[in-house]
């Protein structure tokens, strides 16, 4: 009996969730660097803030300057900035993906603890989505904003009624740290919680038929709300007033964006047709569960009632409706990703908020642990093992390169998830790389310093033929590119549009490294 209570408490659904999490951690770990398309530029724009904040008299201040507060997309460079205090560069950025993973499982677990306490152990649903599409593009902040989205659903579940000057406090310090970390989930987060007063408002006039206390509640609640996200609707207004986004009406047919929902496409990565095999079983099993709790609810001979769970169908449904009618090119881009794992992440809690029969986890929980496990793993083995490998060799290089080097860097990987692995060269080192596509965009926490950037020239040239780079023809001062680094397995010889880059290469540079595999080629001016 005893040997059985010990079993039991072994392998208790609290002791899965702990053990899944920890595999989770330890198989990131085993990597030096966690390789994404925007990962690099994350790393190296956070090590240059951290240098324009520190030294006023800095080299990069001729070529960067920090942006205005009200921009989105703080919060990752912010804490990456924090932990290079300390730590190198690679450690802070699996410092910060811990805190992700860690902070993202906990706080799912958290909302369904307080919505449904009965289907706890079904909180595992949330780590294929964990790695989704957009984190292995590098979108950290709308990646970590879920944790935020999570928490504040729960904190307000379980606060709603108190009216205390520290809980309004802390709903306004959740409400902007997510406007810091992804506007779209800011927007979602003040949806979500508003159809929830107004939902429970209603459901208490229902019950009571009592329209001053539910008016009053619905008064005090939606006051709350908006003294919460007031800062972080002025931040909005006056980032959308100074901010032209290059978006275009790109829009995915709706063919595609149907098949999108069926296969998960936000957990797909790297090899579409092997892993849709895998991830499309991930809505068979929410299908089945909502079904099952659909069944299981009217069959019962209790008379059938809706409840506060069921209105987390309202956001989902929109989420829904844009992933259908905002075009994927607008705004800021990839908006048909964004709104597919924001519709996912919704759907979840919509699921997992359902009453359910108690023995049906032994079916489904299993399921979904291998699925995550399957989809994980090759992940790891098939793309994330070899591009570390990649990420390390031109990290690496840096040392070759001195503090304050221009960098001209040219993609011959041909791999669509490199185009930024340069930026690995300036995660630890004061380097002016050249690609830098968070400088010119223009709304993340570094931008480029158009005023006093020199003309940087490559001979005499501020383009060639095939490639250009960031520069200021309008300054009389110039600069002289300093390295070109060549990066990937394409001969650039034998690529057309870099014959005139090659031309120049071989009369005005030298050769100052090159890797075993050839994946890296670096040149110094001579």
């Amino acid at each position: 009996m005893v040997l059985k209570q010990k079993l039991y408490s072994l392998f208790d659904e609290k002791s899965v969730f702990l053990f899944v999490l920890l595999v989770n951690i330890l198989l990131i770990c085993s990597l030096k660097f966690i390789p994404s398309m925007d990962g690099p530029a994350h790393l190296y724009n956070s090590n240059i803030l951290l240098s324009l904040i520190k030294e006023s008299h800095s080299p990069l201040n001729d070529f960067y300057t920090v942006n205005s507060f009200y921009f989105p997309n703080w919060l990752s460079h912010s804490l990456l900035a924090c932990f290079r205090i300390l730590l190198p560069a690679w450690l802070a950025e699996k410092l910060l993906i811990i805190l992700y993973i860690t902070g993202l499982a906990l706080s799912f677990r958290l909302l369904i603890k307080k919505i449904n306490p009965e289907n706890l152990s079904y909180s595992i649903m949330i780590f294929p989505f964990i790695y989704s599409f957009l984190f292995h593009l590098g979108f950290y902040n709308y990646c970590l904003s879920f944790i935020f989205f999570f928490y504040t659903i729960y904190y307000w579940i379980k606060n709603r009624h108190d009216i205390s000057p520290g809980v309004a406090a802390k709903l306004l310090l959740l409400f902007t740290l997510t406007y810091y970390s992804a506007l779209l989930t800011f927007l979602f987060l003040g949806l979500c919680i508003g159809i929830l007063i107004l939902s429970e408002a209603l459901l208490s006039y229902l019950k009571t038929r009592l329209l001053v206390p539910s008016a009053r509640f619905t008064f005090r609640a939606l006051f709350q709300l908006f003294v919460a996200a007031l800062p972080g609707m002025v931040l909005l207004i006056i980032f959308s007033g100074k901010t032209e986004f290059p978006g275009t009406d790109q829009h995915a047919r709706t063919g595609e964006l149907i098949k999108w929902i069926n296969d998960v496409r936000p957990l797909i990565v790297y090899n579409y047709a092997r892993e849709e095999i895998f991830t499309e079983q991930i809505l068979h099993i929410l299908i089945a569960i909502f079904t099952i709790s659909l069944l299981f609810r009217f069959s019962s001979r209790k008379k059938i009632k809706f409840n506060l769970n069921d209105t987390f169908i309202i956001p989902v449904l929109i989420a829904l409706l844009l992933l259908f009618t905002i075009p994927s090119g607008a705004y800021a881009g990839m908006m048909s990703d964004r709104f597919a794992l924001m519709f996912y992440m919704l759907l979840i809690i919509l699921v997992l908020s359902q009453k359910l029969p108690g023995k049906i986890r032994y079916i489904f929980i299993p399921l979904i642990l291998i699925i995550h496990f399957i989809i994980l793993l090759d992940h790891y083995y098939s793309a994330l093992k070899e591009l570390n490998k990649d990420a390390v060799m031109i990290n690496n290089t840096a040392e070759m390169i001195p503090e304050g080097s221009i960098v001209l860097p040219v993609d011959l990987s041909e791999n669509w998830i490199q185009p930024h692995f340069s930026n690995y060269l300036g995660a630890e080192k004061g380097l002016i790389i050249l690609d830098n596509y968070e400088a010119s965009v223009g709304w993340f926490p570094v931008r480029w310093n158009s005023s006093k950037m020199p003309d940087i020239l490559l001979d005499d040239h501020s383009s060639i033929d095939g490639i250009s780079w960031q520069t200021n023809t309008q300054n009389l001062q110039s600069r002289q590119i300093d390295y070109i680094l060549l990066y990937g397995r394409k001969n650039l010889s034998c690529t057309n549009n870099f014959l005139k880059l090659d031309q120049v290469i071989k009369e005005g540079f030298i050769p100052v490294y090159s890797s075993d595999d050839q994946y890296i080629k670096l040149f110094r001016k001579k």
